[in-house]
């Protein structure tokens, strides 16, 4: 069975998501020995540049209408997912992330399941973030803890009917957000739809389970534990280092699964000129 990681990347006026797309398929053919092919969901071909594309597995067109035209996020799209992938199996990640050490021997675990998403996250100390304070409409609502960041799907009933219910609350946002949180000032995100459609389907303990992963370090600042902490760029607060093998460390602290870096600009012309010259030498994995 064919096996694969995919993305959208859709660039809006501030942020280069296919750069990032880009960053992320050269991190997932330096760490992982096994699955390390990515699709990357586009607008628009042309957006890709010549020295991007050869890090990808497919290049795939948006097969309905964009809904994220006029959104900051881009998020809207995330139900295109399912019919874009090219795979049996596949993993949703987000653009702005990075795989910095092996995690193939995940695959073997979450093939056993139709489903399989993230429950629970962790911060750079490696500690589970217990609460999440961009989530209080969650909580307060009922919703599931659970998380589109790294989300395993077989192609099939469960995954399909899971993904016709997230475009349905993509297209009927502010009609679902009302329902929901009680404001059709909610704004839209993809985790949203995904926890309202697990909620509604009935479908927890079918895409949940008990195995740690999957998972990924999620860095937003105020997830980090540092009380009152304001920078959104938790750079400003911890240092951080690539090894010679792509490693990371985080104040010395080993980063051992995805990295939701979050910061865009942390994919600097330094760091892909790095993941560019370790693809392109012969590795050892």
């Amino acid at each position: 069975m064919s096996k694969g990681y995919i993305t959208i990347a859709i660039n809006s006026c501030n942020e280069d998501y296919i750069r990032a797309a880009y960053a992320l398929a050269l991190s997932l053919k330096a760490t992982q020995k096994k699955v390390n092919a990515l699709t990357v969901v586009v607008e628009d071909k042309n957006a890709v540049v010549e020295r991007y594309r050869q890090a990808f597995d497919r290049i795939v067109v948006l097969h309905s209408k964009n809904l994220a035209v006029n959104s900051t996020w881009k998020v809207e799209n995330y139900y295109q997912l399912y019919e874009a992938s090219p795979y049996d199996e596949t993993v949703t990640v987000d653009a702005d992330t990075l795989f910095v050490s092996d995690v193939s021997y995940w695959w073997d675990e979450m093939g056993k399941y139709d489903v399989d998403i993230t429950s629970k996250i962790y911060n750079y100390k490696n500690e589970i973030i217990k609460e999440n304070c961009f989530r209080k409409d969650f909580y307060k609502a009922g919703l599931p803890d659970i998380h589109n960041g790294f989300l395993y799907f077989k192609k099939g009933r469960l995954a399909h009917t899971l993904f016709k219910q997230i475009e349905k609350y993509a297209v009927e946002w502010r009609t679902t957000a009302k329902r929901i949180y009680g404001s059709e000032n909610i704004h839209y995100s993809s985790d949203s739809a995904l926890n309202i459609a697990v909620q509604e389907l009935d479908i927890l303990s079918k895409c949940v389970h008990s195995n740690p992963f999957p998972t990924f370090v999620h860095m937003k600042t105020l997830l980090q534990g540092w009380g009152n902490a304001e920078d959104k760029d938790w750079r400003q607060y911890v240092n951080y280092e690539f090894d010679e093998n792509m490693g990371l460390k985080i104040s010395g602290y080993p980063i051992k699964i995805p990295f939701h870096y979050h910061i865009r600009d942390f994919i600097s012309d330094e760091l892909l000129e790095k993941y560019e010259n370790f693809v392109e030498k012969p590795q050892c994995l």
